[in-house]
């Protein structure tokens, strides 16, 4: 007789959640969180888990805050921390003045990309929501509708849909 497939496959689902969350998310943790100058790094080398990028994105950045925020509700140790460090880099260094996020970043948090992308907002409302869903902070709401607003308001295409990139 033949294993059962779904046995095999909840096996190898239970195998994926473990490194997920006892392995890779306190691996990030520990080597892939800027503390110094806030955020997280691009990628670590394999050789010595060092940072690979001078740079960072928007679209990491929303990544790492939502997988955090994961980990933070399953209870992976200072998990809900980085998430709050990603929101305070979030929301203090990449915010572009006319509205939205800008799309690149030096190590320490200057601007190297002005561009709003579309692709990139919308991991950041997905940050938004899964951080709030972590917290229930009214002001990740707010942040979340304010950048709809500018998603409707800027990034609307005059012959219907949306704007890949601004400018």
């Amino acid at each position: 007789m033949s294993p059962d497939p779904s046995t095999e496959l909840k096996a190898a689902a239970r195998q994926a959640t473990a490194w997920l969350y006892e392995t890779a998310l306190p691996l990030w943790l520990e080597h892939g969180v800027d503390r110094r100058r806030g955020g997280f790094y691009e990628a670590l080398s394999h050789h010595d888990l060092s940072p690979v990028h001078d740079y960072k994105r928007l679209r990491v950045l929303s990544r790492q805050i939502y997988v955090f925020s994961q980990g933070a509700q399953r209870g992976v140790s200072d998990a809900g921390a980085a998430v709050e460090h990603g929101l305070d880099f979030l929301l203090n260094r990449a915010r572009h003045p006319d509205g939205g996020f800008i799309s690149r970043l030096d190590l320490d948090g200057e601007g190297l990309d002005q561009t709003r992308d579309l692709y990139d907002l919308a991991f950041v409302l997905f940050a938004l929501a899964h951080a709030y869903r972590l917290t229930r902070d009214g002001r990740l709401k707010a942040e979340a509708l304010a950048l709809l607003d500018f998603i409707q308001t800027s990034m609307r295409h005059p012959a219907g849909g949306y704007v890949e990139a601004l400018p």
